[in-house]
């Protein structure tokens, strides 16, 4: 109670040293130190011998301080965390060390040294996805150091594999810590199992949720955990395929560009 109590009387020696000086300098008198010595030794004795009125008063203050932080500009506030590109790149079929030997490294050797960069960060996981991380001071344009870094990317694709060049190096401006996390699940039917499988909500998440919410202001990246998605896997007879000797037209059916196909009607 007593910090309360010198913390207020503080607060209001400021504000009737104010009040003092702005008297004072209007009216041309010059203040008198005795005066202010005064002045502060009243509101301290006032407040220390009254902790009734030193509760009320820092009540007061809390519920005015309450109201106001909602009504704070942070949009105008500096901004403290540097400036982060992120690149990323999938290697379709490939483990971490092949991933970082044919992506990483060479995106990496590449991006490095961009103009004003403070220093890089890399990630490379088990299921052929390569992360870069390049962060720069605080007063850079954010936009100029984007498009730097991609024109570096772009400098940098010829090196890559094909499939790396074929799904594309996305570069954004987005920071790699998680700001919030959502779950999402399915209800469970009469006999307690899940109505939907966790395949078909993580396609359903993709494909109706991920677009909305990377349009929301202020998001730079979403990113499904244990992301799963629809797939084909064709095993064939290479005994077969040999005596048919169909293996061109079978790579290039696969491979080629995907069509979807309306169903006949009924």
């Amino acid at each position: 109670m007593l910090s309360v109590a010198i913390a207020i009387s503080g607060t209001f020696y400021v504000a009737a040293v104010m009040a003092l000086l702005i008297a004072r300098f209007s009216s041309q008198q010059p203040p008198s130190p005795l005066t202010l010595r005064a002045i502060a030794v009243s509101l301290s004795d006032r407040f220390i011998r009254n902790p009734v009125l030193t509760t009320v008063c820092s009540l007061v203050i809390l519920l005015i301080g309450g109201v106001a932080i909602p009504l704070l500009p942070l949009e105008k506030l500096p901004q403290l965390a540097p400036t982060q590109i992120q690149v990323s790149a999938t290697n379709i079929g490939a483990d971490a060390r092949t991933t970082f030997d044919t992506v990483t490294r060479v995106l990496e050797k590449e991006v490095n040294g961009v103009e004003e960069m403070k220093y890089i960060t890399s990630n490379t996981s088990s299921d052929g996805i390569s992360n870069i991380n390049v962060f720069f001071p605080v007063a850079v344009d954010q936009n100029i150091t984007q498009v730097n870094v991609q024109n570096r990317v772009n400098q940098a694709s010829s090196g890559l594999p094909e499939v790396v060049k074929k799904t594309g190096v996305t570069v954004k401006a987005a920071s790699p810590s998680i700001l919030v996390a959502y779950g999402f699940y399915a209800d469970n039917d009469a006999a307690g199992e899940p109505l939907y499988d966790p395949l078909f909500l993580s396609n359903y998440v993709d494909q109706n949720l991920s677009d909305e919410i990377r349009r929301v202001p202020g998001v730079g990246n979403i990113t499904i955990v244990g992301e799963r998605r629809y797939a084909m896997r064709i095993w064939l007879d290479p005994q077969r395929l040999a005596s048919l000797k169909p293996c061109r037209w079978t790579w290039s059916a696969l491979s080629g560009p995907r069509t979807s196909r309306p169903a006949p009607a009924a």
